[in-house]
């Protein structure tokens, strides 16, 4: 992925490199624990109910737009949405 230099000081380069690599170690712990399932061990990681999977479906959703709103400034009202889910779905 290419961060180029851009005017924003921080957002440039670091946000979205970090919500980058987020992702990348979320896809990749749900990937180690989806193949390790799959020859028999169960490490209790995928979600079971269908709000949980919503939760992880709009964290994704979170950390895509959290690298993208820096490109394209309109993904900035998918990452306030989110955000938002995320923080009301940890208080019901």
């Amino acid at each position: 992925m290419p961060f180029g230099e851009t005017g924003k000081p921080i957002g440039g380069m670091f946000l979205p490199a970090t919500f980058f690599n987020v992702l990348l170690i979320t896809a990749s712990v749900f990937g180690f624990a989806y193949l390790l399932h799959k020859v028999g061990f169960d490490l209790k990681v995928f979600p079971k109910t269908r709000n949980d999977w919503l939760d992880v479906l709009v964290f994704f959703v979170f950390s895509i737009s959290g690298i993208t709103m820096w490109y394209i400034p309109a993904f900035f009202l998918a990452f306030l949405v989110s955000g938002v889910l995320l923080a009301a779905g940890q208080l019901s």
